[in-house]
């Protein structure tokens, strides 16, 4: 089978797919990469073959503030509005049409994509191929039980709390990712296709993908009510020599790896993000000092 891997060239984006790239390639599958061409080293590395972005605006960890100046000065929300408008959605035509144009050199059965390249609908509807999701960032789609994104909420836990969220929801809805929704629904009228109201960008992949492989485990997310995703573990960057095991049907569940006299020992998972890491201080400076006695 004809396979065909698409992620951003963001490295916290095509890292934790090199692994799945690798093991079907080892399976007797004809693989190839759809990414940018700074990536063409790793790729002639693992011995897949690149097609390298053509119209795509090629984003990385280190260019973003080159590409866009403005964009350092920005905080907090009006910085998710303005990278879910410049970074993501704008790319969504010059994905599709790149994809459209690799699919000529190499015909592809089925997509493994980057979730945040948001072209599963163009690909499964216009292409009519299979599309898999790979999620290397958390779980991201709507749920009645799970807080507005990007705002740091728990789960609601009284009236109080749900009318917070509900109103919070309303700002991310009205202001903080309507221009990336805006954006890719005038997209996807240039195909003649048309979304329904109520649904934000980030759920797209979710209703349009065949499968959708999430990394991490259920216990690193927010209690659902609807589960879509299958939870796989640690999405680990291929190294070569490295064991690799079957991807089991349940990952383990971190709180099942309790140790210590009691079960009272925790294991704690710490993350600075794709993009804002240059300053350990941030974040995990503060935690290991935070822990360091414990």
């Amino acid at each position: 089978m004809k396979v065909l891997l698409a992620s951003q060239a963001i490295a916290g984006h095509f890292n934790p797919m090199t692994g799945i790239g690798v093991r079907l390639k080892d399976e007797g599958h004809d693989v190839g990469w759809y990414t940018g061409r700074t990536l063409a080293g790793r790729l002639a590395e693992l011995g897949i073959p690149l097609y390298p972005f053509g119209r795509a605006i090629e984003h990385t960890g280190d260019n973003l503030n080159e590409l866009y100046p403005q964009r350092a000065r920005l905080k907090r929300p009006i910085a998710i509005r303005f990278d879910g408008g410049k970074i993501f959605a704008r790319n969504v035509t010059n994905f599709f049409e790149d994809i459209r144009d690799v699919q000529r050199r190499f015909p592809f059965d089925v997509v493994v994509m980057d979730n945040t390249m948001f072209i599963q609908r163009l690909v499964a509807v216009v292409l009519g191929k299979t599309v898999v999701s790979c999620l290397p960032t958390g779980n991201m789609e709507i749920d009645p039980l799970v807080p507005p994104m990007f705002f740091g909420f728990a789960p609601a836990r009284n009236p109080v709390d749900k009318a917070l969220h509900a109103g919070a929801r309303l700002v991310s809805d009205q202001f903080v990712t309507k221009p990336a929704r805006a954006r890719y629904v005038r997209q996807l009228h240039g195909y003649g296709l048309r979304t329904e109201r109520g649904h934000p960008i980030t759920d797209e992949p979710y209703r349009w993908s065949d499968a959708i492989i999430q990394t991490g485990t259920a216990s690193l997310d927010f209690p659902r009510r609807n589960v879509t995703n299958h939870y796989v573990g640690a999405l680990l960057p291929h190294r070569r020599g490295a064991a690799v095991g079957p991807v089991t049907a349940t990952a383990p569940d971190l709180d099942a790896q309790q140790t210590g006299a009691g079960g009272t020992s925790r294991t704690v998972v710490v993350t600075q993000g794709t993009v804002d890491n240059r300053d350990p201080t941030k974040l995990m400076v503060p935690t290991l000092e935070a822990l360091k006695d414990t």
